[in-house]
């Protein structure tokens, strides 16, 4: 025999308050909820269109570097190119100006795609952007340029170190300070010239000591030079009267076979 349940009074409230909590639900989505999302929809088209428009703006100008919108912190400028080879480009770097801080990752390029037949300019969308942005600025990727960074600057101070050491053991110029001092003297001597060209009755006796100096050094350098070939030259004829005439003949023989090899 199947019963039937009698329902009671607190049944027919529970059906009824979740009734009306259910109308309830659907008039909060209705006036806030829906509202809130079109407003935030409208804010995204206008922000869409407003890099779109910008976009347009670096292809109109290129080769100019254009700030195009402001995002966590950080001014994005962008510039448009065109190559032979690439055809257009856009690439666009992250400025932040307070902390002096430059990025400029090869993810914010936009080349033309000839195999699908997809300009640069058409690749760019603000959902595609934002989330190439956000990437850029993630912690790990931060972090990873942070350590990249760190490693380059490590190495260039010890470069920096290993050639300050040898640019104080190998000086390029053996007279470094005398050169300077002629440089000086060059700027006294044309001051002296422009007198002379103003005055004409106006001598100069002013010398220059640099220059006197440079000329006893370069003196002193040709004889040194002299004497080097001098010696040079006295070595070979002892260097000649050292070979014997049996080893002088030995030599001829085998000048003499070695003609004979080559068909002379």
């Amino acid at each position: 025999m199947q019963e039937f349940k009698i329902a009671t009074k607190e049944d027919y409230e529970a059906r009824l308050h979740g009734n009306l909590q259910k109308t309830t639900e659907l008039e909060f989505i209705k006036n806030i909820i829906k509202p809130e999302i079109d407003n935030i929809e409208a804010k995204q088209d206008q922000t869409a269109g407003m890099l779109l428009g910008n976009v347009n703006l670096l292809f109109a100008a290129k080769d100019t570097p254009r700030e195009i919108m402001e995002y966590k912190g950080f001014k994005v400028v962008g510039t448009a190119t065109k190559t032979a080879f690439d055809g257009n480009v856009v690439f666009f770097k992250l400025v932040n100006q307070e902390h002096k801080i430059e990025l400029e990752p090869r993810s914010l390029e936009y080349h033309d795609d000839k195999l699908r037949g997809v300009s640069a300019r058409e690749q760019i969308s603000l959902k595609g952007f934002i989330t190439r942005i956000n990437n850029v600025l993630s912690d790990e990727a931060l972090q990873k340029r942070l350590e990249k960074n760190t490693t380059e600057l490590k190495t260039l101070q010890e470069a920096n170190v290993t050639l300050k050491e040898w640019s104080e053991n190998n000086q390029t110029y053996p007279k470094q300070e005398l050169f300077n001092r002629l440089l000086k003297d060059l700027e006294i001597c044309n001051a002296e010239n422009d007198k002379m060209t103003v005055d004409r009755q106006y001598k100069s006796e002013w010398r220059s000591g640099a220059l006197e100096e440079y000329k006893n050094w370069d003196k002193a350098q040709k004889a040194k030079m002299l004497e080097k070939l001098k010696e040079q030259n006295t070595q070979i004829p002892a260097m000649q009267s050292t070979i014997k005439p049996a080893q002088i003949t030995t030599i001829q023989k085998e000048e003499k076979s070695t003609d004979k090899d080559r068909g002379f």
